[in-house]
């Protein structure tokens, strides 16, 4: 085998794959790009032009393969009952196909391929199936906070002295002639003790909250592209007697670590009551950390935290529909204006799609 073409090659690959990693943040909603790799077996010592074509038409496929394997579980059980209209239809779901590195094998006539190319999950949604007259209407509060200051505070150490008495007494016999005289002395012995206590206090953090209108816009373009209707939240607080109230919601989530559990049921139990009734509504917080300099691009990086629920509200008890937690995005940009943008739009995307799948997998669409 070609040892240093594979050295080149998977040198090659490994730097794509992290660059994949850090572009892939920044992708439209409904393209998603994929890297993968594959090998082909040709007939002789060298691809022919003939091997090479039909290569890009596998790597359509293989493309679409590596789509399927890493989507959430939500979302595999929703594809899986088309899984073949959509495999037919792989050429005009994959598109942008290229190859980006390339090793050939020639003792075992293998070629050995990383490609990448860009699924259009637009039309597989499309694919979906769809209640006809359904109503699944959908309003969204979203907020999210900045971290404007981080304090981190010391270990406090306290010291203090504690004074130990001991007492002991000794006894003396005496013989006076036929006398006995018992004598009793006390000894006291004092003793310091120095002590310390060690106190780990936590970070003192500083938010900032705001609602924000891009954030919005990106939830309810993904949320659309699913068939959900989604409703403004200022249609449904007129409705809900101020329940759906944003700025309550933003105080809540600058006061504590996450939004009053009674703003979200008294939400939830306005959505119930309300003519006509609001099927769904989802809440939902971002937390964005200090702007910092990426070491390996050298732009402006800012990570955001993804919390969301939706909360079904069909029924004379409202319920859980779908929640995500613990998801972070990474947004890149040449300023720190830009790169939380890129994040907060990036984060709201990913969130509104990973809700959708979990919806769609309880066959609401």
């Amino acid at each position: 085998m070609n040892t240093k073409g594979c050295c080149q090659f998977s040198l090659v690959l490994s730097l794509l794959l992290f660059l994949g990693g850090m572009i892939v943040h920044a992708q439209d909603v409904s393209r998603i790009r994929i890297q993968t790799n594959f090998s082909i077996l040709c007939k002789k010592s060298k691809p022919s032009d003939s091997e090479m074509a039909d290569a890009l038409i596998q790597a359509k496929k293989e493309i679409l393969k590596r789509y399927f394997e890493q989507s959430n579980t939500a979302r595999r059980q929703v594809l899986e009952p088309i899984n073949g209209n959509i495999e037919s239809s792989v050429h005009s779901i994959v598109s942008e196909v290229q190859i980006v590195a390339q090793d050939f094998d020639k003792s075992s006539k293998t070629l050995t391929l990383s490609v990448i190319g860009y699924v259009n999950e637009g039309a597989i949604n499309l694919m979906l199936p769809h209640e006809v007259g359904s109503k699944n209407y959908l309003s969204l509060i979203f907020v999210a906070r900045r971290q404007v200051s981080v304090k981190t505070l010391g270990p406090e150490v306290i010291t203090g002295t504690t004074k130990d008495d001991a007492t002991t007494q000794q006894t003396s016999q005496e013989n006076n002639g036929c006398e006995h005289t018992a004598q009793a002395t006390i000894k006291t012995d004092s003793a310091i003790i120095s002590k310390s206590a060690v106190t780990q206090n936590s970070d003192r953090i500083t938010y900032a909250v705001s609602a924000s209108d891009s954030l919005d816009v990106a939830m309810e373009g993904a949320l659309t592209e699913r068939n959900f209707k989604v409703v403004p939240s200022a249609t449904v607080r007129r409705r809900s007697d101020g329940a759906f109230a944003v700025e309550k919601f933003l105080e809540s989530f600058k006061m504590g670590s996450d939004v009053d559990p009674e703003l979200i049921q008294n939400a939830a139990e306005a959505c119930v009551n309300m003519i006509p009734k609001l099927p769904f509504y989802g809440f939902g917080t971002l937390t964005l950390e200090p702007p910092q300099r990426d070491p390996v691009s050298g732009r402006i990086r800012v990570n955001v935290q993804v919390y969301a629920k939706v909360i079904d509200c069909r029924e004379d008890f409202v319920t859980t529909a779908a929640s995500i937690e613990a998801i972070q995005y990474l947004g890149l940009g040449e300023s720190a204006t830009e790169a939380e943008t890129v994040a907060i739009t990036g984060a709201a995307k990913l969130a509104a799609r990973l809700i959708a799948d979990k919806l769609n997998a309880k066959g609401i669409f």
